[in-house]
């Protein structure tokens, strides 16, 4: 399994293939995207990085994506100590290149990727169950009665306490 990670101040995603083709993207609940370089990419659908440049180059061409909404630069620190600006991607992109490259693990990506959106059209709706727990897990800890407490410690005679 291949495995990046994109660390900065704020939040760290990391992005992986799975044996069965599906990409792994795990990221900060700030976020709603993914940002990986070409680099980063090329290690993804394991092909070489030139044949990256001239997919997205191609996207931007065709205008199946706008470059403005799918690029920002960022700046990176190199082993050498020096900071660079550098080209990331959105997740976008990602999906995008995947659908163009013929790499055995693209392949892979597109079958699996083929596999969900059949799923998803055919039962007309995608559920992401860690999402779901997590966002479960959020209200649960931060929900509140009537009464100002947590809901885990509004119990009978608790209730009872404040109604008097």
């Amino acid at each position: 399994m291949k495995k990046m990670i994109k660390k900065t101040e704020n939040h760290r995603s990391v992005v992986y293939q799975t044996k069965n083709g599906a990409i792994e993207l795990k990221q900060d609940s700030r976020e709603d995207t993914v940002w990986a370089s070409q680099a980063h990419i090329a290690e993804i659908f394991e092909i070489e990085r030139s044949v990256i440049t001239k997919h997205i180059r191609n996207i931007f061409k065709n205008k199946e994506l706008d470059a403005n909404s799918v690029c920002a630069k960022m700046a990176r620190t190199a082993e050498d100590g020096k900071t660079y600006q550098v080209q990331f991607y959105n997740l976008d992109i990602i999906f995008a290149v995947g659908y163009r490259t013929n790499s055995r693990k693209a392949i892979a990506f597109r079958q699996w990727a083929t596999k969900i959106l059949r799923e998803h059209i055919t039962r007309g709706y995608t559920i992401n169950p860690k999402r779901i727990q997590s966002i479960n897990s959020w209200r649960k800890s931060h929900a509140r009665c009537a009464f100002g407490y947590p809901l885990w410690c509004a119990n009978k005679d608790a209730r009872a306490s404040h109604q008097a």
